[in-house]
């Protein structure tokens, strides 16, 4: 329902549209911050899955649909039915990750996080309303991954190395 929630809205906005994907992904970061997002390891928890939908589904995501919108209900027994299909698929990938990043910290391992985008198009910082759902700046990654800022090491920039030159040489060289 993420996508086509982000389409509807999208298309309310007449003129002016934010542009978004339609993917569903501003729509998913709310029901984050609301609290009645899925997690990987809801797919693990058939009964569990099954209750969160149902409330998710048929008190909030479906009255929406139908009295905001005017679009047809989501049928709940094959989303269900997909979604546990997925679980039984993807059960032997969802692990909790936290123990395994903190091994590498304590081991001092490298850790290659994934970022795009850069600070303008922060939620936070970048030029609201055009930005994007996450924070893909240096500290939401590590929200995301759950290392410590204090546990990263910071390389010398170009600029910084050369500032220290200068320091160091005033005359700069010559």
């Amino acid at each position: 329902w993420h996508p086509i929630l982000d389409k509807l809205e999208e298309e309310q906005r007449g003129d002016d549209r934010l542009g978004t994907t339609w993917r569903g992904i501003g729509p998913a970061y709310a029901d984050k911050i609301r609290r009645i997002g899925f997690r990987a390891g809801d797919l693990l928890k058939p009964r569990f899955l099954e209750k969160k939908l149902a409330f998710v589904l048929g008190k909030i995501k479906n009255p929406i649909l139908q009295s905001l919108y005017a679009v047809d209900p989501l049928d709940q027994d094959a989303i269900l039915a997909e979604y546990t299909s997925y679980g039984e698929r993807l059960e032997r990938f969802i692990v909790d990750i936290f123990p395994i990043v903190q091994r590498a910290v304590q081991g001092k391992q490298r850790i290659l996080l994934e970022g795009a985008q850069g600070s303008m198009l922060d939620l936070d910082f970048g030029t609201y309303p055009y930005v994007t759902s996450s924070s893909p700046s240096a500290g939401g990654a590590l929200t995301g991954s759950g290392i410590a800022p204090t546990r990263v090491g910071i390389r010398p920039t170009a600029n910084r190395a050369h500032r220290r030159a200068r320091r160091a040489d005033p005359g700069g060289g010559s």
